[in-house]
């Protein structure tokens, strides 16, 4: 489970950089639903004492949230 949430953070990291330098390059709108399906996901959870069960939904939680919120934020990169 572990090396599945690295494997996947190793790739979703590009995306995270890649929308903090270029916030208007993804589609505002698909990941505001993904980081919507994600929080319904975390209410889903029954059992918050196993640590299997809710690590992942935590991080998909703080990834997509992640890359969701820096498309809305405005900022200036020099």
């Amino acid at each position: 489970l572990c090396m599945s949430i690295l494997a996947d953070a190793m790739g979703a990291l590009p995306t995270l950089i890649k929308v903090y330098f270029k916030p208007g390059s993804e589609d505002r709108t698909a990941w505001a639903m993904t980081f919507l399906a994600v929080l319904l996901n975390i209410f889903a959870v029954e059992n918050w004492g196993s640590f299997q069960l809710v690590i992942y939904p935590l991080y998909m939680l703080i990834f997509m949230g992640a890359i969701a919120v820096l498309q809305w934020i405005p900022r200036k990169i020099s």
